[in-house]
């Protein structure tokens, strides 16, 4: 009985963390695309003439004045935890539920995906010259942007 109680527990754990995992993936793409096409929102700060960055290093490149292209990313010291999290979102782009489909992949390697109009760009992990690896998650409503 103990042995089936701790058994269902485990599972059950298991379970609320991968439905968990894709609800907080689900909310970073939600809120990546609802930048676009709009002002730069407040609580952004100006990196260069076209680039903005927030405290949660959400990135926005605007065009004349309206976003174009909204990304965030991740940076690790192995490119083993790069893959990783790049793994759950493969998983979350590729699950039919989600309706993205596979658009094509660039030549450096990076995939790109296609729901609704909106292109999500998933760069292939690279070393910066700090030797950290990383990647980003981009939108845009324009392939070429990428």
């Amino acid at each position: 009985m103990k042995k089936g109680l701790l058994l269902a527990v485990i599972l059950y754990v298991f379970v609320v963390q991968a439905y968990g995992q894709d609800d907080r993936i689900a909310e970073l793409i939600d809120r990546g695309i609802a930048k676009l096409d709009g002002a730069v929102p407040d609580g952004f700060r100006r990196i260069d003439r076209t680039t903005f960055i927030n405290d949660e290093d959400i990135v926005l490149i605007v065009e004349n004045g309206i976003v174009i292209f909204s990304g965030f990313g991740g940076t690790y010291y192995t490119t083993h935890e790069a893959h990783a999290d790049l793994g759950l979102f493969y998983d979350y782009f590729e699950d039919i539920r989600n309706n993205w489909r596979f658009y094509r992949r660039t030549l450096d390697g990076s995939d790109i995906y296609l729901r609704n109009g909106v292109f999500a760009y998933i760069s292939r992990p690279t070393r910066r010259d700090d030797g950290l690896i990383v990647f980003i998650i981009g939108f845009s409503r324009n392939v070429h942007t990428f």
